[in-house]
């Protein structure tokens, strides 16, 4: 994050890096249902003895609206169709803490540690005779976030070329580990 001088005012924006981006196909009404576009970020090149070629890693599916022209697989997405955007919609992932039992996840207290104990971090009672079975509320280990978010209308402030390097200014802070994909629609 850092800051920008807008209107007398300093304003808190966050600087996302723009990735070269390649579209690879596209998905039409009459085969698929909908029409998007196919695109990938890296690429990499496998063992071409074996006959595999190129393995894409990070692939996305962009909904083809007003902004989009549609052009030959191949080509790249530019920075400058982002250059008459005021908001965007930003998609990421939550970054995980694997899982988690009740002490972490819940903050349960711990069971006794001395006098020859075995039962320092279990839940507890998990419940009922009848019915026989867990209860839908009941608080259990479990994998811990690692969930997909979206913030809708993220005001765009500028966008910069820097050292070849591209970069959008958005309002605000985007929440998210450092160096992790953001998924931006406009």
């Amino acid at each position: 994050m850092t800051r920008f001088w807008i209107d007398n005012d300093y304003v808190p924006v966050t600087l996302l890096k723009f990735v070269e981006q390649e579209i690879i196909g596209y998905r039409t009404m009459e085969k698929d249902g909908y029409e998007a576009v196919i695109v990938w970020i890296w690429k990499k090149e496998l063992n071409k003895e074996k006959g595999i070629k190129i393995k894409y890693d990070m692939v996305c599916e962009f909904k083809i609206g007003e902004w989009f022209v549609q052009t030959e697989a191949g080509k790249t997405i530019e920075f400058d169709m982002l250059s008459n955007i005021d908001s965007v919609t930003i998609t990421w992932t939550w970054k995980g803490k694997g899982f988690q039992w009740v002490i972490r996840r819940y903050w349960f207290r711990w069971w006794p540690e001395t006098h020859g104990s075995k039962f320092h971090r279990r839940p507890g009672s998990i419940w009922n005779r009848k019915p026989r079975r867990v209860a839908k509320w009941k608080k259990l280990p479990w994998h811990m976030w690692l969930e997909t978010v979206t913030l809708k209308r993220v005001k765009v402030i500028d966008r910069i070329t820097l050292d070849n390097e591209k970069l959008l200014a958005v309002k605000w802070s985007i929440p998210g580990a450092y160096n992790s994909f953001l998924k931006i629609v406009l």
